[in-house]
């Protein structure tokens, strides 16, 4: 016996429940050695550097196109980090120039490295290259 209305409000959920367990079983067959990696991409922007409002639009549109999505068998996500909110993280990551990008490695969800990315420009192409390189460096550890 299955408790509800009947077969209408049953049948929805294990739908969903299916797709969503042949995506995950897909993704973890193929890439369970990378299923516990991942990359964060930060900026560190400061709301009055005018070099830090110029890049922000093309940090958000990275955000929208690659935060939480799962490149290459590794988690991918990608913040702003605003300066003023955030003096305590933008001193511990040692950051006294704005806008700074680092890359956060993170295997078993512990950050194993970061490091400043050194972009070309500031531009999506260039940030969506050093995404794929921070990928490229987690899955080594």
């Amino acid at each position: 016996y299955i408790p509800g209305p009947g077969p209408q409000e049953f049948k929805g959920p294990t739908e969903t429940s299916n797709n969503s367990n042949s995506n995950s079983n897909s993704n973890s067959n193929s890439n369970s050695n990378n299923s516990n990696k991942e990359v964060h991409i930060k900026m560190y922007y400061a709301p009055w550097c005018g070099h830090s409002k110029k890049a922000k639009p093309e940090m958000d549109k990275f955000i929208s196109g690659h935060d939480g999505t799962n490149e290459k068998g590794v988690n991918v996500s990608a913040t702003i980090v605003n300066s003023d909110d955030n003096k305590d993280e933008v001193k511990k990551q040692g950051v006294s120039g704005f806008p700074t990008f680092k890359a956060h490695l993170i295997k078993d969800g512990k950050e194993v490295t970061n490091y400043v990315i050194n972009l070309p420009s500031r531009t999506y192409d260039a940030l969506k290259s050093a995404m794929n390189d921070a990928v490229e460096k987690v899955k080594q550890f």
